[in-house]
């Protein structure tokens, strides 16, 4: 075609590559390989120098583009070839025009200055292949070299192409979750200036890029037309629907998270109006109930006004609670609004709006302890947790007002911040567990001592309101001067011991009890940590070498205490410090020595991670039992509180354990179960009732364990017929409920580490009864593991433990059936003092010994074949 040919003829010109009649063009030339600069100048100097304007009629301006377009393609695509393509295509663009803006700056105000029709050609051209690498990129997957243009992690890319590839990004499913999954801050992004774009992004754009000045910088830049663009991406993110799958509830969370911003950033006003609209219409009601914590983030950001005579029942239905709980919550994490500002939601919390919403959920919702999962879970917990953080103390005592049990915990796994007052461990406390940590400071608030100020004073006169609104409805004392007076403080003066409980329901008597003449020694266990707080590998050094491993731990812990680096003592309630570490370094080598001793309850932490326990909270639950046997030793009380514990969760505690285990060991949850150390003290109590007493002075029983109910010591008939009951209850439920065992297959090798003949037992016992074996398959770790570790522990503990809990090693044949019968024979001989009974015993028990497994004999010989201790006992 004559117009294809001219062309075709100026493009060759221009690229001045030779004659046309010399070489077969096709409708692709091939240019020669230059560099950069090269390429550029030639095209400037040909340009300049009129050759691409000698042209006939045919040539029009549309074909004029095309020649500047071919050849600027030609020189780049003959770039990238000459690079072997190690350069990519936007690069060499990149540096084409970075050559041809030096060169046009150089010849600024030149008479041979290039006319601006053929610059803005060029540019356009370079342009426009840009958007067309962009579209072969997405065309060919290429996601990650896309996201890396649009985000700019080079730092140098221009707007346009960037802009460009944002909405490349928003034209395919695959972009949308680049933009949902990225991180990428919006300084990258602020070259975004299309509202008709910014809206679909803000639609999708990952939460985390609406916070802090890079999300105000963009919203300010907006200019008047912010509150329109942010209500049409509401209103779009509103429309989107949620998927069907595993991910739903992530996505729920990031939408709202993203809504809640950007109402944050709009004209409250406006805000309010946008948000009546899409509660007054059927599909934006929809949306909400679908979307529960999306409902929650717009009923948190609204002016109570808006819902004036809303009916939440009848727009929500059964989704109501979810809708209402996720906005309590999300309100409960804002500040109030102080009476001097007159900031509106959402902002701050709102307390017209709090009340409102709050009242619309019933009592029952609030202290619902059958939810486990959703924003009912812990609902009234949480929240009043939220409130205490964010100063909401007047919220807080509404609630209580409302008929919210503030005794009430609940464990959580997501959405809390582990630096919360009141999260622990993965629970979130009972609001009256929190405050009553703060009684001793309301105490001094009282008396209007100045040494109270800053966040603790603002916190106790959070707490006196708290108290106050409580009254005789309290699980515990509310007043300081009512702790410091109490019967178990004055009996405490008498007869010193230490003081158990829940942490913070413990601390106001703790701290009396510090500030008593009797009170400079630790008082409760967790001043004792530094010592005996172990991970495993200490734990089992405890075990191989209790004497040495005591005494070296115990010095080290007593030096972070004399130079005030233990974070577990509260110095300011010590007297004296010196008797304090002296009393310190006494009962920490005496508890260690003694929970070396202990024969182990429950399962050893050797395989507690396979079980489904989390290693620091069991040990922790082990050496505080072991408290319990070194205080009757000293014949020291244990001061036990009562107050906030729910015998009901003691009692029960081995099922909700044991579900806790099932749903880690099933895989339908990801966390594995945390000891309540204060359930399994008191399990421990009740179980050893009757054992937990020595001689006193006068001759007679006296209880260990002194327990104590809002300051007063329980006794008598009352106490002997709970103990009764809570130990028949405890027992059934145990009865019920055994603890949940892993696959035995889970410790393939650790069975074939002690015997490759384990499994195929396991194996055929399992076809009969798949939970038997799994039982014992954990139990011949556990135990094994155990057995071998105690050469250096005293004898009667190898005794006990092969009498009472070894049957499972006997049955595989690891202990020789016989082996409990020979070693008890030869304590009887000890008794009698028998020689030639003893002689006889030793040979007895060494035949038994050599038909155990070869990895026990060596420790059973040491732990067996030597004179029991006086405190023996089977």
């Amino acid at each position: 075609m004559p117009q294809t040919v001219d062309w075709l003829t100026q493009l060759k010109k221009i690229l001045q590559v030779g004659p046309g009649e010399e070489r077969d063009w096709g409708d692709n030339p091939k240019a020669e390989h230059r560099s950069t600069k090269t390429a550029v100048k030639v095209l400037l100097s040909n340009l300049k120098k009129g050759v691409s304007k000698t042209q006939n009629q045919s040539t029009d301006e549309d074909d004029q583009k095309m020649v500047i377009f071919k050849a600027v393609e030609l020189l780049i695509r003959d770039k990238v070839k000459k690079t072997n393509h190690q350069k990519t295509t936007l690069q060499a663009l990149e540096k084409f025009e970075l050559v041809l803006n030096e060169k046009l700056h150089a010849q600024k105000d030149k008479k041979d200055e290039l006319e601006d029709t053929w610059v803005d050609m060029i540019n356009e051209s370079l342009q426009t292949l840009r958007r067309e690498e962009l579209d072969n990129l997405l065309l060919n997957k290429d996601q990650d070299e896309l996201e890396n243009i649009v985000f700019d992690k080079d730092k140098n890319q221009p707007r346009e192409l960037r802009e460009h590839g944002v909405r490349k990004l928003l034209e395919s499913d695959e972009g949308k979750e680049a933009l949902e999954k990225s991180h990428v801050s919006l300084q990258a992004l602020s070259v975004i200036q299309d509202p008709e774009l910014i809206v679909p992004f803000f639609a999708v754009a990952n939460s985390a890029v609406f916070g802090g000045k890079d999300f105000d910088n963009f919203v300010n830049r907006l200019g008047d037309a912010k509150d329109g663009i942010l209500a049409q991406a509401m209103d779009a993110i509103i429309k989107q629907p949620l998927p069907t799958d595993v991910t739903a509830s992530k996505v729920s969370k990031d939408v709202a998270a993203r809504f809640a911003n950007m109402a944050k950033a709009m004209d409250p006003e406006q805000f309010a109006k946008m948000a009546k609209q899409i509660l007054n219409s059927d599909q934006g009601k929809q949306a909400l109930v679908d979307n529960p914590k999306l409902g929650g983030a717009l009923l948190s950001s609204i002016d109570p006004s808006a819902l004036k005579d809303f009916d939440f029942d009848t727009a929500f239905g059964l989704a109501k609670d979810d809708i209402l709980g996720e906005a309590l919550l999300m309100l409960s994490q804002k500040n109030p609004l102080s009476e001097e500002s007159d900031s509106r939601p959402p902002a701050k919390l709102d307390p017209a709006l709090f009340t409102l919403l709050a009242t619309k959920v019933k009592p029952e919702v609030w202290n619902d302890k059958t939810a486990t999962t959703g924003v009912r879970k812990g609902l009234g917990a949480r929240i009043c947790m939220e409130l205490w953080n964010a100063g909401g103390y007047e919220q807080a005592v509404e609630l209580i007002e409302h008929g919210v049990d503030t005794t009430v915990a609940t464990r959580v796994t997501e959405d809390v911040k582990s630096d919360r007052d009141g999260f622990y461990s993965g629970f979130v406390q009972p609001l009256q567990h929190i405050i009553a940590k703060y009684l001793p400071d309301v105490g001094k608030l009282e008396k209007n001592d100045l040494s109270l100020e800053g966040k603790l004073k603002t916190k106790a006169e959070g707490a006196k309101k708290i108290f106050e609104a409580l009254g005789d409805k309290a699980a515990t004392l509310t007043k300081w001067d009512d702790v410091k007076n109490c019967p178990m403080l004055t009996q405490f003066k008498e007869q010193p011991g230490t003081i158990w409980g829940f942490e913070d329901i413990r601390m106001p008597y703790v701290q009396a009890g510090h500030e008593t003449d009797e009170g400079s020694r630790p008082l409760r266990m967790w001043e004792l940590w530094d010592a005996i707080g172990l991970g495993n590998q200490d734990y089992i050094k405890l075990l191989e070498d209790p004497e040495n491993f005591a005494e070296e731990k115990v010095e080290k812990a007593a030096q972070l205490i004399q130079t005030k680096k233990s974070t577990r003592v509260v110095y300011t309630d010590i007297k004296d410090l010196k008797t304090f570490v002296e009393d310190f370094k006494k009962d920490a080598k005496a508890l260690l020595l003694e929970w070396a001793a202990q024969m182990p309850k429950g399962s050893f932490a050797e395989v507690s991670k396979e079980a489904g326990f989390e290693d620091g909270k069991f040990l922790g639950a082990l050496a505080c039992k072991a408290g319990l046997w070194l205080a009757k030793e000293k014949k020291e009380p244990v001061y036990y509180c009562l107050d906030g514990i729910n015998m009901d969760d003691v009692t029960n505690y081995k099922k909700v354990k044991g579900l806790a285990i099932d749903d880690f060991l099933s895989g339908r949850s990801k966390k594995k179960h945390d000891e309540v150390i204060t359930l399994v003290e008191i399990r421990e109590i009740l179980k050893n009732w009757d054992d937990l007493k020595y001689t006193n002075e006068n001759g007679g029983d006296e209880e260990v364990v002194k327990f104590v109910l809002k300051g007063k010591i329980l006794s008598g008939n009352d106490l002997e017929n709970n103990i009764q009951k809570w130990k028949e209850a405890m027992e059934k439920v145990n009865k019920e409920n055994p603890t949940p065992a892993p696959d035995f297959k889970t410790f393939t090798n650790k069975l074939n580490g002690i015997d490759t003949d384990l499994l195929r037992q396991l194996t055929k016992n399992a076809k009969t009864d798949p939970k038997k074996a799994n039982q014992d398959g954990r139990a011949i770790v556990k135990k094994y593991g155990y057995l071998i570790k105690i050469a250096n522990t005293r004898p009667h503990i190898a005794l006990k433990y092969i009498m009472l809990k070894c049957e499972v090693l006997s049955n595989y044949g690891l202990i020789s059936k016989n082996l409990p019968k020979a070693a008890s024979k030869l304590k009887d001989a000890f008794d009698e003092n028998d020689e030639e009974k003893i002689k006889a015993a030793k040979r007895g028990l060494r035949n038994e010994i050599k038909n155990c497994h070869d990895e026990f004999q060596l420790p059973l010989e040491s732990a067996l074949l030597r004179p029991p201790t006086t405190d023996q006992q089977i």
